[in-house]
């Protein structure tokens, strides 16, 4: 698990280069790994929102570590869009320093399967996931 969230963020603060990268392509092509979140207290209420994204085809996703949960709250999520099939969120672990935090999808929740963002296309349609 380490690995993966030490992997995350090495990738979150890499530079890139958008040299010959069009915009409305890259948003097309990665917007249904957008993860929007809300933290809920025990009756539902929303404490608290914000966005993650997939960083692996079998359901990881980065936030930011200042979205808190407690421990009678939960962490859900909606992928690709704003309104949809809210899922529970597994928490898998957080730097503070960085302030990121990795959460895991549901693996029944079949999202993936479905997704054209980049790094689930070439995980889940090249025959294998990318670790």
């Amino acid at each position: 698990m380490k690995d993966i969230l030490a992997i995350a963020v090495v990738l979150l603060f890499s530079p890139h280069s958008g040299k010959g990268q069009d915009f409305a392509r890259i948003v097309s092509q990665n917007t249904q790994a957008i993860v929007y979140l809300q933290v809920e207290d025990a009756k539902g209420g929303v404490l608290n929102r914000g966005t993650g994204f997939i960083v692996s085809p079998d359901g990881y996703l980065l936030t930011a570590d200042h979205l808190k949960v407690m421990p009678t709250q939960r962490m859900r999520g909606v992928v690709g869009k704003r309104d949809g099939n809210e899922v529970d969120l597994s928490f898998e672990g957080s730097d503070n320093e960085y302030d990121v935090a990795l959460w895991r999808l549901p693996k029944s929740a079949g999202f993936l399967r479905g997704c054209n963002c980049a790094l689930c296309f070439r995980g889940i349609r090249g025959g294998r996931a990318r670790r």
